[in-house]
């Protein structure tokens, strides 16, 4: 480690240690700016009232403390906002405007705000004086440094575009997102405000506000314009559920009792058409076939091709490609290919015998 490494970790560490010094030194004075316990029951009740009044009532309050800070832009408005909150809500335990700037200091300890905190006590060491002298000064400095850049050109710019409309939220979540995008953009002109408002409004919560007979709000009452779009959406869902709960119950006529399914007469049994290209979906289903036979109709019916009259070892489509199973095709091919293997032995031994009988006639020719 060189000299300048070693003199930045000092100059950190000394930081660090001045911080935790400067929290304690607070706490000892809050300790010692503790009031005096509060007076007993005895006491008369506009004595305790009015010394209640002297110390200030913000001794009974307990207020939480802000939670650590990294330096995250987006958490710099949250953080600054809590350290304000304390601050008002205990004002005695800060004796002047630097001890409520060293106070935030002791929740500034990592990432960029560590690296703040740092240059403002490095700065106080040099020149012996602290860099912020009061709590204004402080809050400037962490704006610009803490908060989201260019905030209000951000706002105008989504307020110009669609990208704010409501879409599937609710109009509460709208209202709320609306609210922060017009206290960004500095919008103040209640007409602006209620036509910016209107345009990413649901457009049937709109044209039933436009349309309002009676309690229409203002063009440029922008607070009468959330309060109607959501006492809209309310009657609404209202009206939603009151259809859902009034309708009609499903007919009877599918409904069965006691799980018995009804089934179709042996009248209505229809054989499968013979026209179709798969052999089992003209098999009759065993259903259809016990219904029958409860019927007290005693007709053969084909599993092959569906028909009344024969069995499927006796159906005439039985040697019919297009009505064969897939095994009785399998054998049909093997048969197919014996019966042309055969013929073509056949063949060769007739040829092989008229070539021996040629090579006879020219053998006794030549003699």
């Amino acid at each position: 480690m060189d000299t300048g490494e070693r003199l930045e970790a000092l100059e950190r560490d000394f930081g660090q240690i001045t911080a935790q010094l400067l929290a304690i030194n607070v706490a000892l004075q809050n300790m010692a700016n503790t009031p005096a316990p509060m007076p007993t029951s005895s006491a008369p009740m506009s004595e305790t009232t009015g010394a209640d009044e002297s110390r200030g009532t913000s001794s009974k309050l307990k207020p939480a403390p802000p939670s650590d800070f990294d330096g995250d832009r987006t958490k710099g408005r949250a953080f600054l906002n809590s350290c304000e909150l304390y601050i008002r809500l205990s004002p005695n335990r800060f004796p002047d405007e630097a001890s409520k700037v060293y106070w935030a200091f002791t929740y500034m300890k990592t990432n960029r705000a560590y690296a703040f905190t740092n240059r403002a006590l490095r700065h106080e060491g040099i020149f012996k004086q602290p860099r912020f002298p009061n709590w204004a000064a402080f809050r400037t400095e962490f704006v610009k440094e803490f908060f989201p850049r260019n905030e209000s050109q951000h706002a105008i710019t989504s307020l110009e575009g669609t990208s704010y409309f409501q879409g599937k939220r609710s109009v509460d979540e709208y209202i709320d997102k609306f609210k922060d995008l017009i206290d960004l953009s500095g919008y103040t002109d209640g007409l602006t405000i209620v036509v910016k408002f209107r345009r990413g409004l649901n457009p049937e919560i709109q044209n039933y506000i436009a349309q309002m007979m009676e309690g229409r709000p203002e063009d440029d009452d922008f607070e009468g314009w959330y309060s109607a779009a959501s006492r809209c959406e309310e009657n609404r869902a209202a009206n939603a559920a009151f259809h859902s709960s009034s309708r009609p119950p499903p007919s009877t006529r599918f409904q069965t009792v006691q799980g018995f399914i009804p089934k179709p007469p042996p009248s209505q049994v229809v054989a499968p058409s013979a026209s179709t290209s798969s052999p089992t979906s003209r098999l009759p289903a065993p259903m259809d076939v016990d219904a029958t036979k409860r019927g007290g109709v005693g007709t053969l019916i084909c599993y092959r091709c569906g028909k009344t009259g024969h069995l499927r070892k006796d159906c005439p489509r039985g040697f019919d490609v297009r009505f064969m199973t897939e095994d009785e095709r399998v054998d049909w091919v093997q048969q197919l290919l014996t019966s042309a293997d055969l013929k073509e032995v056949e063949v060769r031994e007739v040829e092989d015998g008229e070539e021996e009988k040629a090579k006879e006639d020219f053998a006794s020719s030549n003699e």
